[in-house]
């Protein structure tokens, strides 16, 4: 009996220790958010009216983090997971994971309930993004990536996206809301040895027009593969560029 209750005080002991970690973690960029933003959120934001929700249920003080996952059985889902439990460690709540559809969402939820995610619906050519039904789909879910940059910002939200094999050693938000990044509105990662060159890996997106200039080159990226697919690619047949007979791009 003694030790079962040594054990118990060890792992409250060990609890303590790991909440006061995560909110050491996350306090000094003025961020934690974990405990006041909603807590293993779903749904499907194909519509505004639900992108909003999601917005308002999970963003904090107008910043919203997202990674996306396209899977249920891949073995990249360790990796989400890790990283879910990363941002849960640090103190951030405001974190979703974008999937291409429900059973995504449910196959992130069996292994952390508490965690948000989110898919969209939006119908898409398939000789545009190749198996748009599929468990990987990496062109689908790029797309959407790019789409919900465009809306998130456009919405007024500032967003922070990742990669899911990332991996933050301290709070991001030290850097990004003070000295020089704070007043640029698009950062993201050096690609390779070109300086123009962006490593999509780490975008963040803040305080940004809906009109601006920012808002537009995600929008630029979201509309020109919808609109090849809604003339049903005559126009890059015209220009030799893709093969009728080719399966997609």
């Amino acid at each position: 009996m003694q030790l079962i209750r040594l054990i118990a005080l060890i792992l409250a002991c060990k609890q303590f220790y790991t909440n006061v970690q995560a909110a050491q973690a996350c306090e000094e960029g003025g961020y934690c958010s974990w405990g006041k933003v909603a807590k293993g959120w779903r749904g499907d934001i194909n519509e505004s009216k639900q992108l909003r929700k999601m917005l308002q249920d999970i963003s904090y003080k107008k910043e919203i983090i997202l990674t996306h996952f396209g899977g249920t059985r891949s073995h990249w889902m360790d990796v989400v997971l890790q990283l879910y439990t990363e941002m849960a460690h640090m103190g951030y709540g405001h974190f979703v994971v974008l999937g291409r559809h429900g059973r995504t969402c449910d196959a992130v939820g069996k292994g952390a309930p508490d965690a948000n995610c989110a898919w969209d619906s939006s119908p898409l050519h398939e000789r545009m993004f190749g198996d748009t039904t599929g468990e990987g789909a990496q062109e689908v879910l790029w797309h959407l990536h790019w789409r919900i940059i465009a809306r998130v910002a456009r919405a007024g939200v500032n967003i922070l996206t990742l990669d899911n094999d990332y991996i933050l050693f301290r709070d991001p938000y030290v850097h990004l809301k003070r000295g020089p990044f704070a007043h640029h509105h698009l950062l993201c990662m050096h690609e390779g040895g070109s300086p123009i060159n962006c490593n999509a890996g780490f975008i963040y997106v803040q305080n940004v027009a809906p009109d601006g200039p920012v808002s537009w080159v995600f929008k630029r990226a979201t509309e020109v593969a919808l609109r090849w697919m809604d003339d049903d690619f005559q126009f890059l047949y015209s220009l030799g560029r893709m093969d009728k007979h080719s399966p997609h791009l």
